[in-house]
């Protein structure tokens, strides 16, 4: 059966709609796991590195390719960050929260907010890949 959400690219492959679609998928996951694991000790957060200078940038638009060099960070920054974020005292009791490179918490698009959508992702994630728990 074929995937309405297309999460394979199964109908269409677009190198950077790809790209956005699986941020937008961390975000939808990050808020529903965090949900679904509240009341236990873990939590669940997602981190939003900016632009960095790694290869993934080849299949951007040329104008982006072009600033990537000038503009993106290196990927040893963002990973100093990203520690910060796993291994913080002060943010060791936040969960379901979007992260940037600067320290702080931002907002994401309402549509990463919609649980129903969440939900969805979920369900269409758990027909292609089934897990024990859900």
């Amino acid at each position: 059966m074929r995937n309405p959400w297309d999460l394979q690219a199964d109908r269409k492959f677009s190198a950077m709609h790809a790209f956005g679609a699986s941020k937008a998928a961390n975000l939808l996951f990050t808020y529903d796991l965090a949900r679904r694991l509240a009341g236990t000790n873990v939590t669940v957060n997602t981190f939003f590195p900016g632009l960095v200078k790694t290869p993934l940038m080849r299949e951007a638009p040329v104008p982006l390719r072009w600033l990537n060099p000038l503009l993106g960070q290196s990927p040893e920054s963002v990973a100093q960050s990203l520690v910060y974020y796993a291994s913080s005292p002060e943010v060791q009791t936040m969960t379901g929260m979007f992260f940037n490179k600067g320290g702080k918490s931002i907002a994401s698009s309402p549509y990463t907010r919609d649980r129903e959508v969440q939900r969805q992702l979920w369900e269409a994630s758990m027909a292609l890949a089934p897990l024990a728990v859900k």
